[in-house]
């Protein structure tokens, strides 16, 4: 008996063209909700054999500078005090 195919409304992630629109979609969020500085950035990854040697074949995977999944403090949470109250 073949295996059953399977099917999903989850895009492919893993394409180029797809990685960046999914690092765009979380910037926009992030952006809707107040945080300016969160980024989010592609990076090419190859798939490493079980000797520890890399195919030619890869993956795009979506990185931030998020830091425990919370946004980085803003730029105005590091103004001396004098600065901040003007």
């Amino acid at each position: 008996m073949p295996a059953p195919e399977i099917t999903s409304n989850i895009p492919d992630t893993l394409s180029q063209k797809n990685a960046t629109a999914l690092a765009k979609r979380l910037d926009d969020y992030w952006v809707r909700q107040g945080y300016t500085t969160v980024r989010h950035w592609i990076e090419h990854e190859r798939h490493v054999n079980g000797d520890g040697t890399k195919r030619n074949e890869g993956y795009w995977v979506v990185r931030s500078n998020l830091i425990n999944g919370n946004p980085p403090p803003r730029a105005e949470q590091f103004q001396p005090k004098e600065l901040a109250d003007g």
